[in-house]
């Protein structure tokens, strides 16, 4: 019986060492490392509408990113705040860390950072979330805002 407990406290052990540690996600942060890339992004809050499932997590195993056609409909950031209307195609890089995966709820409120590419509007979605975020509250907004209408005072 001790055995069979200290068995299980073991397997428990192991497995919260395996646990995915991401850093704390904040806009805030991603603005300055969006801004501070080559590539070009804007930050958009609203909505992804999409079909398809994202990937599931492959143990040891490291399943190849997806792509996800997706519907956005929100508004982009501006100097005024979240004022350009959009309605566009994006597509969802959805990707995992071993048995960790991003994911997105479809037709839930998001604030995103989309990078511009040759092919359009990409949204990368990891285990970590490091473009995507909750809905901005108004203290966030008005912060991005501020980044927006003064360029490199938020990072870059």
């Amino acid at each position: 019986m001790k055995a069979t407990v200290a068995a299980l406290c073991l397997v428990a052990t192991a497995q919260q060492a395996l646990a995915l540690s991401c850093v704390a996600p904040d806009p805030l942060r991603a603005f300055a490392e969006a801004a501070a890339a080559p590539e070009v992004h804007i930050v958009v809050q609203g909505s992804f509408a999409f079909e398809g499932a994202f990937p599931e997590g492959g143990g040891d195993t490291q399943p190849e990113p997806k792509a996800i056609p997706a519907r956005f409909t929100g508004h982009g950031l501006t100097a005024e705040g979240f004022t350009t209307p959009l309605s566009m195609w994006v597509t969802l890089d959805a990707s995992c860390l071993g048995p960790w995966c991003g994911s997105l709820a479809p037709e839930t409120e998001q604030l995103a950072f989309l990078e511009r590419r040759v092919d359009g509007y990409h949204l990368a979605v990891g285990p970590c979330p490091t473009r995507l975020f909750a809905p901005a509250d108004v203290a966030t907004a008005e912060s991005l805002q501020a980044c927006i209408a003064k360029p490199g005072a938020c990072g870059g």
